[in-house]
């Protein structure tokens, strides 16, 4: 036999009153729900560079370093190296490399004119 829903209620209401009649106390289950909060998972990458010596123009310059996602070395990703001369203006040069078995990578660098530089490594990290 299907009961419709004013069956189910009042077949409801008649075990309570029942329960009740023996002493003893019912509960109903009520869900109660909160609001949704958003996380958002990323994954942890580091790149390091070195700071090698300064030097004189037409010295070779190594900077190298490591790249890892969470904790792990990436193998076979593309590094470059940007220049700035003042320290906030970064854009790529025509160094770029392919990391190693261990993350690390190497990159070559031989001004031809005098002055202060600055360098960054970057890797374009998927997202």
């Amino acid at each position: 036999m299907k009961l419709n829903t004013i069956s189910k209620i009042g077949l409801i209401a008649c075990i309570i009153v029942v329960i009740a009649s023996l002493g003893l106390t019912a509960y109903a289950a009520v869900a109660v729900w909160s609001d949704s909060v958003e996380v958002v998972v990323s994954d942890d990458y580091s790149l390091t560079v070195t700071d090698p010596p300064d030097g004189t123009t037409g010295d070779t310059y190594l900077f190298s370093g490591t790249l890892n996602k969470n904790g792990i070395a990436q193998t076979g990703k593309t590094v470059t190296l940007y220049l700035s001369t003042d320290d906030t203006n970064f854009n790529p040069t025509t160094f770029s490399t392919t990391s190693d078995g261990a993350g690390g990578y190497s990159i070559l660098w031989s001004p031809s004119t005098s002055g202060t530089f600055y360098f960054k490594a970057y890797y374009s990290a998927p997202t």
